[in-house]
């Protein structure tokens, strides 16, 4: 039941109403060939692992045949393949259907028979003055900057968006962007620029980051022509476009000396933001106010970090290994001790939390306030977990068996895996995203780069 001042005046037609209870059978038709495709992927899946298992088997029996000779009952019988499944049709996405011509004229003339607000006409010669890549002029209703770098002067005071703007703990509501908590902020503006563009003049491309304990995400806007102009450490600039290229910081970082080493702190401070934040590759500020390309290729060339011997030979050096693929996880896990069961928790809450949102192969956050790639992996890996007799030739392990495939069987060693992880399948979904707030040990936060 709904009110009558929500039903729809006119009422929908007959011919309608019936268009849309067909529309809804059809969308139910197709999400439950989705899920017969899915299910059948699974039994064809299970087929083949048995009929590997069994070609397995066969040849162990052939083996001995040869050797036991002529005293052998004879060759065992080849197992026979299982048949190719047939696919299961998944039709295309209905379309919802429109109300008749006629129905839409009825109700254009009811709204001209009403006496309507009207927005006034919008005097664009008023703002043509204006970088229309920076602002956004619609007609009639007002939708905001851009970016928040930039002020709005036709809407101006303590609640409008951009620079003049204080920092709130939700949406504007007019702004296209987000202004997040004022935590670390200290009650000035919040703008996009980072935290560590503040400290160390560095910014990755799409100014996405937090401030102390907040976060401020916005649109990606064009570069204020006036922010090219080289500026001190602590100036906040849009790192959108470069200003600079890499040949000139090459020159710089070559000619050493205390400037080289302040653009050193602020690549390194850069190429560690854009780890955390996710944001490989994107431009940075450096200490000198230039806009440079690619923090990545700019950490491994003048960083002065090395990779791993596994990482020697990978192309992008010293970034690929300390800051992208985050060897430390394994040094951690092998070193033992308490820290490194913390983390095992945390890979096994995110995991299963993973496997329940359908968020395979995420990122997540260890016990120990850092994000890593692949918790699939790293379950697998460290989480202590064994998958059983069937999975235990599959690439992905015990990711794929306990957590995907979901199998109950014991492990292929003898163990309990399944028994293991049962009571964190308990739990509701939430309670297993834990927050250093509610006292946990860690922050587990899959999927959230």
């Amino acid at each position: 039941m709904i009110p009558k001042s929500l039903s729809p005046l006119p009422p929908y037609p007959p011919s309608y109403l019936s268009k849309r209870v067909k529309y809804i059978q059809q969308v139910f038709a197709r999400e439950a060939s989705i899920v017969s495709s899915q299910e059948a992927a699974d039994a064809a899946e299970d087929a083949n692992e048995l009929y590997e298992e069994a070609k397995e088997e066969w040849s162990v029996k052939m083996v001995a045949l040869k050797e036991d000779g002529e005293e052998s009952e004879g060759p065992p019988p080849m197992p026979v393949p299982p048949p190719i499944p047939a696919p299961v049709h998944v039709p295309p996405i209905p379309i919802p259907p429109c109300l008749p011509d006629e129905e839409e004229e009825e109700e254009e003339k009811t709204k001209k028979a009403k006496e309507q607000l009207s927005i006034p006409e919008d005097k664009l010669h008023l703002v043509s003055h204006l970088d229309q890549t920076c602002f956004h002029v619609t007609n009639g209703r007002y939708s905001g900057l851009i970016t928040n770098n930039f002020a709005d002067p036709q809407f101006v005071g303590p609640n409008a968006p951009g620079i003049t703007g204080l920092n709130v703990s939700g949406g504007t509501g007019l702004a296209t962007s987000y202004v997040g908590s004022s935590s670390g902020g200290g009650g000035g503006a919040s703008h996009s620029s980072s935290y560590y563009a503040g400290v160390s003049g560095v910014l990755t491309n799409n100014g996405s980051g937090g401030g102390g304990g907040g976060a401020a995400k916005h649109n990606t806007g064009s570069t204020d022509p006036t922010s090219k102009k080289k500026s001190s450490a602590s100036k906040n600039t849009s790192g959108g476009t470069a200003t600079s290229t890499s040949h000139e910081l090459k020159r710089i970082m070559e000619q050493g000396g205390s400037e080289a080493e302040r653009i050193r702190t602020s690549i390194i401070r850069a190429a560690v933001y854009a780890s955390r934040s996710g944001n490989h590759g994107g431009t940075f500020v450096g200490a000198n106010g230039e806009t440079y390309p690619d923090v990545s290729k700019a950490f491994s060339m003048h960083g002065n970090m090395r990779p791993c011997n596994r990482c020697k030979s990978n192309k992008q050096g010293a970034y690929h290994c300390r800051l992208r693929r985050k060897h430390e996880l394994k040094r951690i896990m092998e070193q033992g001790g308490s820290e490194a069961e913390r983390i095992r928790t945390s890979i096994i809450r995110a995991a299963v939390y993973a496997s329940r949102s359908g968020n395979h192969g995420g990122t997540f956050v260890g016990a120990n306030g850092e994000t890593y790639p692949d918790v699939s992996k790293a379950f697998s890996m460290h989480g202590n977990m064994r998958p059983c007799n069937r999975c235990k030739s599959n690439k992905q392990g015990a990711y794929h068996c306990r957590l995907r495939r979901k199998h109950k069987d014991p492990d292929y060693d003898g163990g309990d895996s399944a028994g293991v992880l049962a009571p964190f399948f308990e739990e509701p979904l939430e309670d297993l995203l834990v927050t250093p707030a509610r006292g946990s040990t860690g922050t587990i936060a899959p999927g959230a780069t």
